[in-house]
C-alpha cells in the first residue's frame, strides 16, 4: 500500500501494509458470549498465525474458537480450535478501569510445531471508548519469541482482548 497524506500545503509520501478488521461476533440478548482473546503473528521465518478464543459468560471457550496458518510460501490453512492453544501465563490490572487483562500467553499449535511466547511491548495499552463504542478494552503490539518445530523464532503480534471489564 502507499500514498499520500496532505495536511496544509505539505504533502507526506507513505508507503506500508495494513490488513482490514472484520469482526462477526453472537451480539443478542440471549447470547452467552462475554469476549473474545484474537491474536495475529508473525514470524521471522515468514509463517504466520491468527487465532481467537472466543468465551462465554463463564469464561468457557467456545468451540467455534478458530484461526489461519499461513506458512512460507503463503499457502494458508484453516485452524479448528482444537489445533491451538491460547494460555495466559500473567496478569495486568489497569489503573484506570480495574480490569483485569490476561498479560503474556504461550500459543501453541501442535499440528504446526509452534510452542510461543507472547509478551506485550508495554502494559498498558487499554483502551476506554465508552464515549463512542461503549466499550473497554486492551489492544497492543506484542513481542513474540518460541519454536517453531527445532528451530528458534521471534516475531511480533497484535493482540486484543475483550470482555475483562465486565
Amino acid at each position: 500500500m502507499e500514498g499520500d497524506i496532505v495536511f496544509g500545503d505539505e504533502i507526506e509520501h507513505f508507503t506500508g501494509s495494513a490488513w482490514m478488521d472484520r469482526e462477526f461476533g453472537t451480539w443478542t440478548p440471549t447470547d452467552r458470549q462475554k469476549g473474545w482473546d484474537w491474536f495475529s503473528i508473525q514470524l521471522d521465518n515468514n509463517c504466520e498465525i491468527m487465532c481467537y478464543q472466543l468465551r462465554d459468560s463463564e469464561n468457557n471457550v467456545s468451540p467455534f474458537s478458530s484461526g489461519t496458518f499461513v506458512n512460507e510460501h503463503g499457502e494458508f490453512e484453516p485452524l479448528s480450535h482444537e489445533d491451538f492453544s491460547i494460555e495466559p501465563t500473567g496478569f495486568w490490572k489497569s489503573p484506570n478501569t480495574n480490569a483485569t487483562y490476561p498479560s503474556s500467553w504461550k500459543v501453541k499449535s501442535e499440528k504446526f510445531g509452534l510452542d510461543l511466547t507472547v509478551v506485550p511491548v508495554m502494559q498498558d495499552q487499554e483502551l476506554d471508548t465508552r464515549g463512542t463504542t461503549m466499550i473497554v478494552y486492551w489492544e497492543g503490539a506484542c513481542e513474540v519469541e518460541g519454536k517453531a518445530g527445532e528451530a528458534d523464532v521471534k516475531g511480533r503480534a497484535y493482540v486484543e482482548l475483550v470482555g475483562y471489564d465486565r
